[in-house]
This record gives C-alpha cells, sequence and structure tokens, in this order.
C-alpha cells in the first residue's frame, strides 16, 4: 500500500478510523477490525481519548500488545470527557496524554492531535505543553483537528516562541461535505501541513450500500444482518461507484475517492521540534477509514 509523510512519520494512504471501538463494536470486533486493517497493509490506526468513553484507547492497547511497532498510533485530546477531563490548558495536556499512554498500553503517541480548539487557552500555551511532551519522547509528532484557516495561522506564529508545531490538521472532507475547499486546503499547501479527511465516506453514504426506496446492504455475517434476518440483502461485489469515479484499493467495500485527493506529496521529516517552514507544495492527504 501507497505511504505517505506526516511530518517524521511514514504512514499508509488509507489509515482505519477507531471511533466506533467500545461502542458499537465490543473488544472481540474490535480486536477483528484490527486484524483485517492489519492483514490489508495498513499501518495508521486513528483514536481519541473521547471515543467510546475511553473505550476505545482501552480496546487498542489490549488489542495492540505484541504488535506495536508495527503501527502508527494517533489519538487526540481536548473534547470533554467528563467536567474534569476538556480542554487544552497545559496542565491537561500532560494529564490526558499520561491518560492516554496508560490506556493505550505504550510508552509513546506517534501523532498527538488537538481535537478541536479552545477559546480559554492561547495556543501557545497548549504548544508549550505539547512541545514539553515531544522533548519528553512521549510524543512523536503533534496535529489539530477541526482547526479553521485562522486558527491554523494563529498555531504557526506561536509555534517558535512554543517550541513545536502542527504537522497536520484532520477535518471533516467527502464528497459531499466541501468546507475544506474554501481555505483551509490551500493554508495547507502553503504551511507544508499534512490534511487527514475524516468521514471521507459520510459515514458510509458513499460506499454505494444506500438506495432509494431499498434497505442498506449489510455486512454478510453482521450483528445487523442477522438481526434483520436471512432475506436481508448483503453486500457481496459494488452496486456503484460513486461519481462515476474509478474506485481506488481501501479497506472498505466500494470505497472511491476524488483523484485530486490522490494526487500526494511528501513533507520532508522534521529534524528538529520547530522545523524551518517547508517550501510550497501539494499537501499531504492521508484517509482514515471513517475516522
Amino acid at each position: 500500500m501507497d505511504k505517505r509523510r506526516i511530518g517524521s512519520l511514514e504512514v499508509t494512504v488509507v489509515g482505519l478510523g477507531c471511533n466506533n471501538f467500545g461502542g458499537r463494536l465490543d473488544e472481540a470486533r474490535t480486536r477483528a477490525v484490527v486484524d483485517a486493517a492489519l492483514a490489508a497493509g495498513i499501518n495508521f490506526l486513528d483514536t481519541a481519548d473521547i471515543y467510546g468513553g475511553t473505550r476505545s484507547e482501552e480496546f487498542l492497547g489490549r488489542v495492540l500488545e505484541g504488535r506495536r511497532e508495527r503501527v502508527v498510533l494517533a489519538t487526540k485530546f481536548g473534547m470533554a470527557i467528563d467536567d474534569q477531563h476538556r480542554g487544552a490548558r497545559p496542565a491537561y495536556v500532560r494529564r490526558a496524554a499520561e491518560d492516554s499512554l496508560r490506556r493505550l498500553r505504550t510508552d509513546r503517541i506517534d501523532l498527538y492531535q488537538l481535537h478541536q480548539p479552545d477559546p480559554e487557552v492561547p495556543i501557545a500555551d497548549t504548544l508549550g505543553a505539547l512541545a514539553e511532551l515531544v522533548r519528553e519522547g512521549k510524543v512523536r509528532e503533534i496535529g489539530c483537528s477541526n482547526f479553521d484557516v485562522t486558527q491554523l495561522r494563529e498555531a504557526e506564529s506561536a509555534a517558535p516562541q512554543a517550541g513545536a508545531r502542527f504537522v497536520s490538521v484532520q477535518n471533516q472532507y467527502s464528497l459531499l461535505h466541501r468546507e475544506p475547499d474554501a481555505g483551509v486546503l490551500a493554508e495547507c499547501q502553503r504551511l507544508g501541513l499534512a490534511f487527514l479527511p475524516y468521514f471521507p465516506l459520510a459515514s458510509g453514504l458513499l460506499t454505494g450500500k444506500y438506495h432509494r426506496g431499498q434497505p442498506p446492504l449489510l455486512a454478510p455475517g453482521s450483528p445487523a444482518a442477522r438481526s434483520r434476518g436471512a432475506s436481508a440483502p448483503t453486500a457481496t461485489k459494488p452496486r456503484s461507484r460513486p461519481c462515476g469515479r474509478s474506485p481506488r484499493p481501501a479497506v472498505t467495500r466500494c470505497s472511491s475517492w476524488p483523484s485530486r485527493g490522490c494526487s500526494l506529496a511528501r513533507r520532508s521529516p522534521r529534524s528538529s521540534p520547530v522545523p524551518p517552514r517547508p517550501s510550497r507544495s501539494r499537501p499531504t492527504w492521508v484517509r482514515p477509514a471513517g475516522a
């Protein structure tokens, strides 16, 4: 499978989003999904402390025992787990990282992402706390999520003083949700940031399993298919190609992606906590499958 760069990290162009682990999927089914992803050659797993009420990280920690070195592991912090576990204040950044390391049963987080901007905390303060984690070897690279152009620029301006800079941004993007076209993608190109689209298949709407006047196609043997009964239609082969584009290999059936999203460029690995701004080039794209 093709690979791309997120800062110094080399990841497969298709990643596995882990937001259903600990919620819709129990530990056994989480293990089955991870096994299938690794067998398909995927090495990039993206979760968050809030997914499954922290159970996504817990399940991954157990499922990845003995094979942690095979994956590039990304997680996020900042969204409210409860009233005491939320935000991006420096003290909480460290607390959240230590909690995630414990749940994931690892000594490092490969990509640690601020899940959403915190309007109550200057971004320089958050970056400073993240820089400490990088210096200590507990985090390899840092990124953000749900940032707009203004917030990306503020973070980039604060990076030299803080001692660390974001290398990626993860925002919603699909054939149906085009908001990043309005400026975020161009800013990623200018700053040399990797762009990670989440919900690239619109939570399954673009996979071809939904058709007007028909029940959705279900994976053979899935709990939903079993509960619906033997007469329920199941997905055996692609029934449609969104937008007439040629499909590209992906984890999910019927998956395809616009050609512009597949024209990728690498960014040079980071050699210092705050690398010089890279020359203008096309942003790196990584596709979390259902992140």
